[in-house]
């Protein structure tokens, strides 16, 4: 997300509509919570993840291709938000408590926190600066949206 602010300011988007960006997609992402379970009980888990990660996609797509004379695209783009990470870890915590036994549920929940946000946000945090600082971050972009 920081690389993703970084670049929409290097765009010419002003702090305040990327504020307002942030506000719009956590209210949103509310709702979604709210009704996350009733979704994946009727979609299924799979469903739910090419869901979460196809916004990702869409969103990095987008990001690369935005003008900064278009905050309605933004708005759009940064309510995908609430679907891609906030999913994701719904559909995580509903694989683990659909699938794992009752007794080794909180081991699984640690082990998950343990990857997302240890290695994946420190390793990501690393690797997403070297390749944005060595492509630029439009390259970048369009290339993880694939």
């Amino acid at each position: 997300e920081t690389f993703v602010f970084l670049h929409l300011e290097t765009v010419g988007y002003s702090r305040k509509n990327l504020g307002l960006t942030v506000a719009s997609s956590t209210t949103l992402g509310i709702f979604i919570s709210m009704f996350s379970t009733s979704v994946l009980d009727l979609v299924g888990w799979r469903s739910g993840l090419a869901l979460a990660l196809g916004s990702y996609g869409i969103r990095f797509l987008g990001y690369s291709l935005i003008s900064p004379d278009s905050l309605t695209m933004l708005m759009i783009l940064e309510c995908l938000k609430s679907i891609g990470n906030p999913w994701c870890m719904l559909v995580t915590g509903y694989f683990i408590k659909n699938h794992m036994e009752m007794a080794h549920i909180a081991s699984f929940q640690s082990m998950f926190s343990t990857l997302y946000f240890g290695i994946g946000k420190g390793l990501g945090g690393i690797m997403g600066a070297a390749v944005i600082g060595y492509l630029g971050s439009v390259v970048t972009f369009q290339a993880l949206s694939f």
